[in-house]
């Protein structure tokens, strides 16, 4: 009933699951509601992701890539608000109910992406390495990656091979068309779905700790074979790494694809549960 009175007359968790990469100019050209949503907050971009180092042990306030407009910071603020939270303390970027919901559905997925929570920062000698504070990464000395955008494998980024690539080899190997019939396929295994009691609120922590496991195992067997100079959408040129995978990558992405994926899906129903019973 709750999402139903935040929704629009034809809408659904499912069509609107893209909405907040929308708002990042990723569809077409933006409704009224995402104007006024992106005017109000023009660092939506820095929602969807954290950039923990891929060897942290968990994630941590105050740790490397952590930030107060972190996807853990932003999920914990949707939280609060479909809770009722009211005030600049628990609702800083002022989301309304229905944003908070919008929001929700897809950072939720995000959040089990692994390379959205732990990614790779590289030393002037080609290497993966742990920055022991955010002002060692001097972009001299160690490098940050963006989220693995600035990883190349063959010829497109690691972070995209972990947004489409892997969920694409993950449908194929279930025999599947649609994602429809993908979410049918994911939900005839049996559940495995620890981190869904106890404070709500404590949730998104929790579980960018659990996707920094995955990170790891995303990241295992990759190596740097070379840096070379690249030029951004904006002219700037910047460093990127291309790096090669074992032979079965592919096949380990999918399974673990899916395996965050089916989390995702259960997680979300089971916030929206936690909040509103």
């Amino acid at each position: 009933i709750e999402v139903r009175r935040l929704l629009k007359p034809g809408e659904s968790l499912q069509n609107v699951s893209t909405w907040a990469d929308c708002a990042n100019g990723h569809c077409a050209e933006l409704t009224e509601e995402l104007r006024q949503f992106v005017r109000r907050n023009p660092r939506n971009a820095h929602y969807h992701y954290t950039d923990v180092p891929f060897q942290a042990a968990a994630y941590e306030e105050g740790g490397v890539g952590v930030g107060d407009e972190d996807i853990v910071h932003i999920l914990k603020q949707c939280i609060a608000v479909l809770k009722g939270a009211a005030g600049r303390a628990a609702n800083p970027h002022g989301f309304s109910q229905r944003e908070a919901l919008l929001l929700l559905v897809h950072l939720l997925g995000d959040v089990h992406q692994p390379l959205h929570v732990g990614t790779a920062y590289v030393s002037d000698k080609h290497a993966f390495v742990v920055p022991a504070s955010a002002d060692a990464v001097d972009n001299v000395m160690i490098f940050k990656t963006d989220g693995d955008n600035d990883l190349i494998l063959d010829s497109r980024s690691l972070h995209g091979f972990w947004d489409s690539q892997a969920v694409e080899y993950a449908m194929r190997r279930a025999h599947v068309r649609t994602p429809e019939e993908f979410a049918a396929f994911l939900m005839r295994a049996p559940a495995d779905m620890p981190i869904v009691t106890g404070d709500v609120t404590r949730w998104p922590a929790k579980w960018a700790t659990e996707t920094l496991g995955a990170s790891k195992r995303a990241h295992a067997g990759l190596s740097i074979e070379k840096r070379e100079e690249a030029e951004s959408r904006t002219g700037e040129t910047h460093f990127v790494w291309r790096v090669s995978a074992p032979p079965d990558y592919a096949q380990t992405a999918s399974t673990l694809a899916a395996t965050q994926l089916t989390r995702a899906g259960y997680r979300l129903a089971a916030v929206l549960e936690a909040v509103w019973h």
